[in-house]
């Protein structure tokens, strides 16, 4: 997020970007007009809180804000239960989740890390490893602190340590996924494209199969609404996949 008073326009937008997901963009920005608070320190005119609506009419979110980065979130549910905040996030979790992750690599004998998806936020601020903010924090955390491959895991064709199913945050306004592939390049090799965002590897006698199930439609929120490929194409796949490693018997 930008964080100074003088980028006030920007960070308005922004914020009516995230409602935009949920309400349409017309609404949301009437939203984030009238209901929408920052406040920044008096004398550096620095972002310090956002104030915003959350689930119902009586919710209200709080984010603390360190050098545009959310640090803290707490919810207060002003009529059911005022005065009390609770806390939904704190950014040094995401750090001590990551640093548990690479300990167990490094140290604990895990070979690999899987990730079920939504690693970032959207493409909205940048796409690629190169300019996207949320890509850049994720590789300063995890994945550049992960070893390279062994040749236990080269000799099975898997050339790195991550390997991320693609949520539909990673399609928001990057619909070519190409953070993904910048990050993950060995993907790839794997078959995932923008057109083909499923795939399958083996490893030690077991078999790992990865599909997507969409972008999410606000309107159908449950939905498996994936086009790359749809469901019926995806299901084809499973069975292949399955059949595959039960011929292999693993």
């Amino acid at each position: 997020m930008p964080y100074k008073k003088s980028d006030t326009a920007k960070i308005q937008s922004l914020v009516s970007q995230l409602f935009a997901l949920i309400l349409g963009e017309k609404i949301a920005l009437d939203l984030v007009k009238k209901d929408v608070k920052l406040t920044f320190d008096p004398e550096t005119e620095v972002l310090t809180d956002i104030e915003m609506p959350l689930y119902t009419k009586s919710e209200v979110a709080r984010l603390s804000f360190r050098d545009g980065w959310p640090i803290e979130a707490t919810v207060e549910d002003t009529k059911l239960a005022p005065g009390k905040h609770f806390t939904m996030y704190r950014n040094f979790g995401a750090d001590w989740v990551a640093n548990g992750v690479v300990r167990e690599v490094t140290d604990g004998g895990a070979k690999f890390v899987i990730n079920a998806g939504d690693v970032v936020w959207w493409g909205f601020q940048g796409k690629t490893l190169q300019d996207s903010p949320y890509w850049q924090r994720m590789n300063d955390m995890l994945l550049s602190r992960l070893p390279a491959p062994d040749a236990e895991l080269t000799e099975a064709g898997l050339k790195g340590r991550y390997f991320p199913a693609i949520g539909n945050h990673e399609v928001w306004d990057d619909p070519s996924i190409e953070g993904v592939l910048s990050a993950t390049p060995y993907l790839k090799d794997m078959g995932v494209s923008a057109a083909n965002m499923i795939y399958t590897y083996d490893f030690n006698g077991v078999r790992f199969i990865t599909l997507w199930t969409g972008k999410a439609d606000r309107h159908a929120a449950s939905a498996w609404d994936a086009t790359a490929p749809v469901y019926k194409k995806q299901l084809e796949q499973l069975k292949t996949w399955l059949d595959e490693a039960k011929a292999k018997d693993i």
